[in-house]
């Protein structure tokens, strides 16, 4: 069944790895059920890809978004003993410190209920020899430190043969399956890293791994291999044969075909080619690196001027509800001074009308005092003969003058009233609050007034109601 691009477009010592074990997991299979594995330090979750019918559960140092991780040390597992069918870690056992390696592999082992898969690589003059010349060509060639070959040689590969029997002490029957061509391995990684340096190679890499993948991994058996799987089985279950798992690679060719050395030269051409064009992607690294500065120039400028708007805008916002609050304002008042306004001019209309009574009694008042002189005419002849009785009546008509002359004063000063408070009106429309407290003081005054003059006029009425004396 051919696979998908997406697992053969993989890196080949990665694929090497996860193919390795999951044909031995078809082969260890003792029924057609899907099996539980535990994938220590697989927050990759690659093996579900190459396992889809089995529940992989995964367990790692480090976080991940894949589903179902859990975070926990591999040499103290926070599973139960027995609760998975089979545990396997990829290229794991050499990043764990020595000290903790046999907690490491009892732990896989407790967990297991029949298999334990340890693959990766063990410690070999040969694979020794080849990790130092890739780091070498890393750090001559391509410039850059591999982490995790360095953590090889600072822990040091572990030994297969101790491991082998840790396993069988703990009841196991154990065997180990070697798998990578040393010389190849080295070739093809040095080969794989080259080409990942430079992103115009990578689709070349792609097509590099899909080949190795899809066309030389069953046949890749030759010794000195790279990697050993430790397969340790468990209450008497199946182990796995590696002349099964060679067998399925029948003429599958075991060296490099003449694809590898054409890559090789197209390669070494593109090198060549290289610093014919290196001093020109500087250039235009350079030109790219101005632009950037550039570009984050008129990005601090925008976020200035952005912030700016939003200040600006905030501001204009707060204007539009200060002036639409002065509206509401002014409209309230407006509708206070009209209802103020309507109430003055009914006011004005009622001093109107008083006015226009005082306009009336002024008339009849002139007309008694006419009245009166002519009176006063008339009884002159009929005082003559009594001059204490006339020195009296005039002295009371001086002084009923005197109260005329008065009254024409006060009338004079009332109607004066009546002008400034005709003004005061005109004046309403402009300030109605000041016309009204005028108002209020001219109302107080004029009623001043009117008690005033019905006194007086009480006082009138009085003195011209006198009966006229007997002679």
């Amino acid at each position: 069944m051919s696979e998908p691009a997406s697992i053969l477009e993989l890196p080949f010592d990665q694929y090497q790895r996860y193919r390795l074990v999951a044909e031995i997991v078809e082969q260890v299979r003792d029924s057609a059920r899907p099996m539980t594995i535990l994938d220590v330090g697989g927050r990759t979750a690659l093996l579900r890809r190459f396992l889809p019918r089995d529940r992989v559960e995964l367990v790692d140092l480090e976080p991940s978004p894949e589903r179902g991780l859990v975070l926990g040390n591999g040499a103290a597992l926070p599973f139960r003993s027995g609760s998975v069918d089979l545990v396997c870690a990829f290229d794991t056992l050499e990043h764990v410190p020595p000290p903790a390696r046999p907690a490491f592999v009892r732990e896989c082992a407790r967990v297991a209920k029949s298999h334990v898969v340890l693959a990766g690589p063990y410690e070999a003059p040969k694979v020794v020899e080849g990790e130092k010349l890739l780091q070498r060509f890393l750090r001559e060639k391509l410039s850059y430190h591999h982490r995790y070959l360095e953590e090889h040689r600072s822990h040091g590969l572990p030994e297969r043969a101790p491991t082998e029997r840790e396993l069988a002490a703990l009841g196991a029957q154990v065997v180990s399956i070697g798998h990578g061509n040393m010389e190849r391995w080295l070739f093809q990684m040095c080969l794989a890293l080259y080409m990942d340096l430079d992103p115009a190679l990578r689709g070349l890499a792609r097509s590099f791994h899909a080949f190795y993948n899809r066309e030389l991994f069953y046949g890749d058996w030759s010794e000195p291999v790279y990697r050993h799987a430790i397969v340790a089985a468990f209450g008497g279950a199946k182990l796995p044969r590696q002349a099964d798992l060679a067998g399925r690679g029948a003429g599958a060719t075991a060296a490099p075909d003449a694809s590898h050395a054409r890559l090789v030269q197209d390669l070494l051409a593109f090198d060549r080619e290289r610093e014919a064009w290196a001093m020109e992607r500087a250039a235009h690294k350079q030109v790219a690196s101005d632009l950037c500065a550039d570009l984050d120039g008129h990005r601090s400028t925008a976020r200035e001027l952005e912030a700016t708007r939003k200040r600006l805008e905030a501001d204009l916002e707060r204007e539009i509800a200060e002036r639409a609050r002065e509206q509401r304002e002014a409209a309230d008042m407006a509708r206070t001074l009209e209802s103020d306004l309507g109430e003055h001019r009914r006011t004005v209309e009622l001093m109107r009308g008083e006015l226009a009574d005082l306009e009336a009694m002024r008339a009849f008042l002139v007309g008694e005092l006419d009245t009166t002189h002519a009176e006063l005419e008339r009884t002159s002849g009929d005082l003559e003969g009594h001059k204490g009785m006339l020195a009296e009546v005039q002295a009371e008509q001086a002084r009923t003058l005197e109260t005329a002359r008065n009254f024409e004063s006060e009338w004079q000063r009332v109607e004066n009233v009546a002008r400034l408070l005709q003004v005061e009106l005109n004046r309403s429309d402009a300030n109605a609050t000041e016309l009204g407290k005028g108002l209020r003081e001219k109302e107080a005054e004029i009623a001043e007034l009117r008690r005033l003059l019905r006194s007086r006029w009480k006082n009138f009425k009085r003195a011209f109601g006198l009966k006229k004396p007997k002679f």
